[in-house]
């Protein structure tokens, strides 16, 4: 039969294995929560520049502004056909003239021409060399 020594060495070393386990989840868990925050803070910014750079397209469409001279990426059916002069709205509601440029009408892909000063604020398009399913 064990005595009341061994008991308590027994349950020291317990104490001890779940203290230090304890520890180890709280450090894993605030490392977590760091990384989490760190996330959080990108997807922010990331966020603040789309907005700033998606416009409304003639009467219901959108697109995004993806250089710093106005030029608008879009679907085909919002472009339409080339040299049609319509009208775009920024974020902060104005409103900008703009001419299409064309259309590819397989991808469903359109360009717009931003009228007016730039720079423009931009989102740039990414390429398949660097981009993975599940990147943002």
């Amino acid at each position: 039969m064990l005595g009341t020594k061994t008991y308590r060495f027994v349950f020291q070393w317990l104490l001890l294995l779940m203290t230090i386990s304890y520890l180890g989840a709280d450090d894993s868990q605030s490392r977590d929560f760091f990384a989490f925050r760190e996330t959080q803070r990108q997807v922010q910014t990331a966020l603040q520049n789309a907005m700033a750079s998606t416009v409304g397209v003639g009467d219901s469409g959108s697109g995004v502004i993806v250089s710093p001279n106005g030029l608008v990426l879009t679907a085909a059916h919002v472009s339409g056909a080339p040299n049609r002069n319509i009208t775009c709205r920024l974020p902060n509601g104005k409103r900008v003239r703009a001419k299409t440029l064309g259309s590819f009408d397989y991808m469903d892909a359109g360009m717009v021409q931003l009228s007016g000063e730039g720079p423009w604020p931009f989102s740039p398009v990414g390429t398949r060399r660097f981009n993975a399913a599940g990147d943002w």
